[in-house]
C-alpha cells in the first residue's frame, strides 16, 4: 500500500486506538451481544434486481479526498429520506471522519429516517470496527481488499457474518477480485477508482467482470460523474450500484435517483 492508502490506514490505526479509550473492545462485545442477528442488505439487494430494476445502494458522504467537499454542510435526515424516495434499495454511510467529513452518528440518524439496510462505509483493518459496526447499527460492512490481506478478509467476513452483518468485498484489480471469490458473500464490488493513486477508468469494470461466477452479484463502484457514465455502464450489462458523489451533488437527489432507476 502507498499513497493516500496507507495515509488512510495509518490514520484509522489512531482512530481505533482513540475509540478504544471510550468504549474498550471487551465492552462493545458485550454491547452487540443482544442486538439481532439479521441484515437484510442483501436481500433488499436481490429482490430489486427480481424487480427487474438498477440495485443502486445510495451514499451520503460530504467529501472525499478525489473530489473533495462535495456539499458545505448536509443535512443527513434529509439526504437518506430522499434516497428512499428515490428508490434507493440500501445506503451506503461514510463514517470516516478526517477524509470524507463521515460520522457513526451518521448510521442512526440515516436508520431513522429510511428505514433502509445500512452499509457502514469506511476502512476495515481491525476486529473492533467490526463490532463497532454492529453497535452503531450497520447491516452491512465493507472490507476493501486493498487494505487486507486474503486471510484476513476471510477471518472478517466469518466474524461479521458471525453478528449478522453482510458483507460486500471491494476489489480494484484481477489479483485482488481473484482474492475476494474465496469469500461467501455474494456482494462483489469493483471499484473503478485506484485508492493508491485516486484515478479512474470505467473500463476497469468492464475488463474484470467476466472473472466473476454467476452466482455472484457484481456491484459497480466509483466513476459516475455523469448520467452518461451511468449509461456507459448500464451497456456493459450491469445492474447494480454504489453511488455517492454524483448524487449528492445534484439539486434534487430525489429525482436524480429515479432518473438513474428508471433508465
Amino acid at each position: 500500500m502507498t499513497n493516500i492508502l496507507t495515509e488512510i490506514c495509518a490514520y484509522k490505526q489512531d482512530i481505533i486506538i482513540r475509540d478504544q479509550k471510550s468504549l474498550s473492545l471487551k465492552q462493545v462485545k458485550e454491547q452487540v451481544l443482544n442486538l439481532a442477528n439479521k441484515s437484510n442488505f442483501t436481500k433488499s439487494i436481490l429482490h430489486q434486481i427480481a424487480e427487474n430494476k438498477p440495485a443502486i445502494i445510495a451514499e451520503i458522504k460530504q467529501r472525499s479526498p478525489s473530489q473533495g467537499l462535495l456539499k458545505e454542510t448536509i443535512n443527513v435526515a434529509e439526504i437518506a429520506n430522499s434516497y428512499k424516495n428515490g428508490g434507493a434499495c440500501c445506503l451506503s454511510v461514510l463514517t470516516d471522519e478526517k477524509y470524507f467529513q463521515g460520522s457513526n452518528e451518521y448510521i442512526k440518524i440515516a436508520k431513522e429516517n429510511s428505514a433502509l439496510p445500512i452499509l457502514r462505509k469506511d476502512f476495515i483493518i481491525d476486529e473492533y470496527q467490526i463490532y463497532q459496526a454492529k453497535y452503531i447499527g450497520a447491516d452491512a460492512i465493507l472490507l476493501i481488499m486493498s487494505c487486507l490481506s486474503k486471510a484476513q478478509a476471510k477471518e472478517y467476513e466469518e466474524l461479521a457474518n458471525s453478528l449478522g452483518l453482510d458483507v460486500l468485498v471491494e476489489s480494484y484489480n484481477e489479483e485482488e477480485l481473484i482474492n475476494s471469490l474465496s469469500l461467501k458473500t455474494r456482494l462483489i464490488g469493483i471499484n473503478n477508482r485506484n485508492l493508491k493513486t485516486l484515478a479512474t477508468s470505467l473500463d476497469n469494470i468492464k475488463n474484470l467482470k467476466k472473472h466473476l461466477p454467476e452466482d455472484k452479484i457484481l456491484i459497480c463502484e466509483s466513476g459516475i460523474n455523469s448520467f452518461a457514465d451511468y449509461q456507459t455502464l448500464r451497456s456493459f450489462g450491469l445492474n447494480s450500484f454504489l453511488i455517492g458523489g454524483y448524487l449528492m451533488k445534484q439539486n434534487n437527489i430525489s429525482i436524480a435517483l429515479e432518473e438513474l432507476i428508471n433508465n
